[in-house]
Order: C-alpha cells, then structure tokens, then sequence
C-alpha cells in the first residue's frame, strides 16, 4: 500500500457512500457527490501533491466509488467535475488546466468501467457548467475547453468513441454553446 492510497480509498468510499444514499435521484447523487469532492480535496496538501497532479488519482477513485455503488456514472461525473473545481479556487487558465486533466482522467477511467462516453462527457461538461455558474468564469470557454478534452480522450479510445463523444456534445450542453475550433484563452 502506497502512503497515497489511503486518502483515495477514503474519497472511493464516500463517493460510492453518497451514491447510495441518493437512491437514485440525480440531484441528490450529484450534490452528495460534490459535496464529497469537496470536503476531501478542500485541503490538498493532504493529497501529498498539488492537485493538478492527483487529478488523475482522485478521477479513478471517484469511478471506482461509483462502480462500487453501481451508481449512474454521468451523475457522478457532474459531482466529480463540479466539487474538483470548486475545492480547487482555481480561475482562468489555471482551471482550464484543470478541467482538461480532470475530464479526460475520470472518461477515460469510466470507459475503462464500462461507462457510456456520450452520459458521462455531458456529466462532466455540466459540472463544469455548473462550477462557472457560481463564479465570473465564462461557461462556454470552460464548457469548451472540457469538451475538447472529452472529445480527445474519446479519441484515445477510438475514433468511433471520439466522434461519439463530438456529437453528443456539438449542440451545446445545459444551453451553453460548445465551440470545438481554435482553443478559447481563459482570462487570467
């Protein structure tokens, strides 16, 4: 056991904890989700890292705590996605970074779990949709640059999974338009 992995099996246990107790109802799965990412990575010196770099540790517990709890992995995702940003404090290209680590890490590991990409890329492009509700962020630069990193890590799957995720995303998501071009610059 490594001196890392205790603070990721905790994190595993409460997400599939919050899973549970949601019963199913979206909300409650994605708040308790959050609230879960939240409360553990709010200090990320306990993580033994910066948090950028244990994005890909914590995405693959979260799935894991979802598979455990056989839970809806787009729900989960959202929670994920929401609760990583907002325990961060990270704004502009800092949280672009950020995003882009943390989408392709936890669709990579939920494809990986058997999870369908087209779910679990909205999950993770509403999380991030929601994060930026509650700041200045602009949502369709931050919902793009998540996009562009689910649509890559669709690609790193297959092309089929690739275009999968594009269309599933290319109309834009909770009415936020999706640009898939020229990368948006986040203001820093």
């Amino acid at each position: 056991m490594s001196k890392h992995s205790k603070p990721f099996s905790v994190l595993e246990a409460g997400v599939a904890e919050a899973v549970r107790e949601g019963r199913g109802c979206a909300q409650t799965i994605i708040d308790g989700v959050e609230g879960v990412m939240f409360v553990s990575l709010k200090d990320a010196g306990k993580l033994g890292h910066g948090l950028r770099d244990s994005a890909p540790l914590i995405a693959a517990a979260a799935v894991r705590g979802g598979v455990k709890a056989r839970g809806d992995l787009g729900y989960v995702a959202r929670g994920f996605m929401c609760g990583l940003l907002r325990a961060s404090e990270y704004k502009g290209a800092r949280a672009h970074d950020l995003i882009g680590v943390g989408v392709s890490s936890f669709l990579l590991n939920a494809l990986e779990a058997g999870g369908d990409a087209s779910e679990v890329s909205r999950g993770l492009i509403e999380g991030v949709i929601e994060w930026c509700a509650e700041l200045t962020e602009d949502c369709s630069a931050a919902a793009s640059a998540a996009a562009r990193s689910a649509v890559a890590a669709g690609f790193v799957i297959d092309s089929r999974t690739g275009r999968g995720v594009h269309d599933a995303l290319k109309d834009g998501v909770a009415a936020v338009e999706i640009v898939f071009g020229e990368p948006a610059r986040a203001k820093t």
